[in-house]
């Protein structure tokens, strides 16, 4: 949760002084007399947004919710503050009124010596609020003070890297725990580990006078022409069912209560798959196909076709289909790079410690060649997309990830034994582990930091 407390120093809004004359019956000093004495009463409003990223009751997972009351609330809740405000006596009774933008009353409340009140009110959007203060001694104190209540809606879409394939919610724990990983979304390998959700609360607990609306339906395996704009079965596929394009998904999920919400921020990682990635990974590892730079399946023709496909027709394709989206900032994420070793040599990957489908090694010549043939060809059609769309670049994540590879120390990488027997499958194998998504979070909290105080972001 938020420290409020330790956020209300800076939050010093307006000073409103009423003062009376005289001495009261009692002996008290009057307002006017205190003010001539430098002790001038003062009030002080702020107030807080409940954060709306929550656990679920148990506390293991994200509780995600997508419906229409979560995504366009019908009222937003707001807690005032008054209690460091300066009296000359204590307080008995506050009086709060809110007022939109053409001074009629949206809320009034009154608490007996409580120097806060929760209110709800029927939109984000700026406001004015007023609070009397009555105290024991009688004496009247009033404030007021313009709020602006603002919720950030934040949408991730695209393929394992944002779904957090590697780092289920809860691997298993033995005998007398969950038989299996437990997943935010079991068929997508969906977790709240991943980076732009991490990133989601971490925006959220940074600020308490806003909130953040977040779902994802990132989806591992997703490529764009099977997951994002087209159909897809899954990473653990149904029988005779197919998941929706994940931008169906959103243009439905949106649409809240007749209206539909614009989404201040869109956090997109694909690219990976439309090139084979996974399938390049598979066949540098497998030992009966070494050295993998010279099967045919990975000749500088086909890559090179590859990388033109995905910068040319899918990327268009996936702007086309964003276009149906209210959108305020599209976000497109670079890929996290496992070649190469803390001293920025190719780094020899080993897989060979459980068995499986993917047994073997990728040499350091490999991934040598992966480095320079695969992953920074990605790096550049994905920072091209972002110029010729209109959209941003989360970027600094495939040079942060220099140093971190599976054959160092600081590892940030999902090793093939510990996905083995964290998940059940090879399946997470190089994807980053919490470490890799850590990162990855602070990448995108810093892109969209700047959302925070653009003053058109947060309300509709």
């Amino acid at each position: 949760m938020r420290n409020v407390n330790a956020m209300r120093a800076p939050a010093i809004l307006l000073l409103l002084l009423v003062g009376g004359c005289g001495t009261d019956e009692g002996g008290a000093t009057s307002l006017a007399a205190q003010a001539a004495m430098g002790n001038r009463p003062v009030v002080r409003i702020d107030w807080q947004m409940p954060e709306r990223i929550r656990n679920s009751p148990d506390g293991v997972v994200l509780a995600y919710r997508t419906d229409p009351e979560y995504i366009n609330p019908s009222r937003w809740p707001v807690t005032l503050d008054g209690c460091a405000s300066r009296l000359p006596d204590a307080a008995s009774v506050w009086t709060w009124t809110v007022y939109d933008g053409w001074g009629s009353i949206m809320a009034q409340t009154q608490e007996q010596g409580r120097c806060t009140t929760d209110v709800y009110l029927s939109r984000l959007g700026e406001y004015q609020v007023t609070v009397e203060i009555t105290t024991v001694l009688g004496n009247l104190v009033t404030g007021s003070q313009s709020i602006t209540l603002r919720d950030y809606l934040i949408v991730s879409i695209g393929d394992s890297i944002a779904s957090g394939e590697g780092n289920p919610d809860i691997p298993p724990t033995g005998p007398n725990g969950p038989p299996g990983p437990q997943w935010e979304d079991l068929r997508c390998d969906r977790s709240r580990w991943a980076g732009p959700a991490q990133a989601a609360i971490t925006l959220e607990q940074s600020d308490p006078h806003s909130s953040v609306t977040f779902f994802s339906v990132a989806c591992s395996g997703a490529s764009i022409g099977a997951g994002l704009v087209g159909p897809y079965e899954g990473a653990n596929p149904v029988r005779g069912e197919m998941l929706p394009p994940q931008i169906d998904q959103v243009a439905e999920i949106v649409h809240a209560r007749g209206l539909t919400r614009p989404i201040d921020a869109l956090l997109i990682s694909v690219g990976a798959n439309d090139i084979g990635f996974a399938k390049i990974v598979r066949l540098c590892a497998d030992p009966r196909t070494h050295p993998c730079d010279l099967r045919p399946e990975v000749e500088p023709s086909r890559l090179d076709n590859a990388f033109r496909a995905l910068s040319t027709h899918w990327y268009p394709k996936l702007k086309e289909a964003l276009d149906r989206l209210s959108v305020r900032a599209t976000y497109l994420t670079e890929f996290p790079d496992p070649t190469l070793d803390d001293g920025l040599n190719p780094c020899h990957i080993v897989l060979e410690f459980a068995g499986g489908l993917i047994d073997g090694d990728i040499s350091a010549a490999e991934a040598e060649w992966a480095h320079g043939n695969v992953v920074l060809p990605l790096r550049d059609v994905v920072t091209r997309a972002t110029f010729a769309h209109g959209w941003r670049l989360v970027d600094g994540i495939t040079s942060g990830f220099y140093g971190h590879s599976t054959c160092d120390l600081k590892n940030w990488f999902v090793r093939y034994g510990e996905s083995v027997v964290v998940q059940k499958n090879e399946n997470g194998t190089l994807h980053p582990n919490r470490l890799g998504h850590r990162f990855y979070r602070d990448r995108i909290t810093s892109a969209l930091q700047p959302m925070l105080s653009d003053g058109v972001s947060g309300h509709y």
